[in-house]
């Protein structure tokens, strides 16, 4: 009965093991992908992208604030770039929200400036993708690890 009772265990053990492993791979393939997606969506922003998030820029900019700030403070660096594309998406994302939110918005820029879909969506998505993917390499990492 001992020894049954140990075999049982062992076949549990190395059952476990196995499921463990091929989740643990699972959520590697995850994370590449992720890691894939993220540079994806930074080339997109570096290069295609940009140009539309300058526009906005300059849609935005409010006559009571500088409108060259983050231009000149940021450049047109790649981490510049990002910046400014960062900026522009708390913007977009912060504008129709009530409150703290709408006044955040418009310490960035004219809140009542009408954007076009088109440019909202060439700043908004390969955005939300770059977090999105980041959020989701650092969970599985964490996961892993």
């Amino acid at each position: 009965m001992v020894v049954a009772l140990e075999r049982v265990e062992e076949k549990l053990f190395t059952k476990v093991f196995i499921v463990t492993d091929q989740v643990e791979f699972i959520f590697a393939c995850a994370m590449f992908v992720a890691f894939g997606l993220i540079l994806l969506c930074t080339l997109i922003i570096m290069t295609v992208a940009f140009p539309k998030i300058r526009e906005i820029e300059k849609i935005i900019s409010a006559a009571t604030l500088n409108p060259s700030t983050g231009r000149n403070l940021w450049g047109g660096d790649p981490f510049g770039r990002l910046v400014r594309t960062t900026q522009v998406f708390s913007f977009l994302a912060m504008r129709n929200l009530p409150g703290h939110f709408r006044r955040a918005a418009s310490k960035i820029g004219n809140v009542n400036a009408e954007v076009s879909r088109y440019l909202f969506l060439w700043a908004f998505i390969p955005t939300l993708g770059l977090f999105s993917f980041g959020g989701i390499a650092v969970s599985v990492s964490l996961i892993i690890s």
